[in-house]
């Protein structure tokens, strides 16, 4: 994820998202639409999925908890897969965190 809009991070600021979902490569255009320090909202403005969801970091006693949900909203033609969607970000959204958080262990 990068983000696109230039300047600090605030509501309206768009995000470049690239990922992969059973093999294929997906980018989803993302906006900010709620910001304060350590969480963030987002909702999607492009892409092949709708959803929105946020992204929230406390410090705790044994170091930094990070929470991120994902809400999947109407599909447009894809609507009929949305639970089929639902379930693979499911399982995959968990497994991305999991890698995410062995990198930043790592200092990669």
């Amino acid at each position: 994820m990068a983000y696109e809009s230039g300047g600090p991070v605030a509501p309206g600021a768009r995000t470049r998202e690239i990922f992969r979902v059973m093999g294929l490569r997906t980018v989803i255009l993302a906006e900010v639409t709620d910001y304060t320090p350590g969480r963030t909202a987002f909702r999607t403005v492009s892409g092949p999925v709708r959803c929105d969801g946020s992204r929230e970091f406390c410090a705790g006693p044994l170091g930094t908890r990070f929470t991120y949900t994902l809400n999947v909203r109407d599909t447009g033609p894809f609507r009929p897969l949305e639970p089929l969607i639902s379930f693979l970000l499911a399982r995959q959204v968990p497994a991305d965190l999991r890698r995410l958080k062995l990198r930043l262990e790592a200092g990669l």
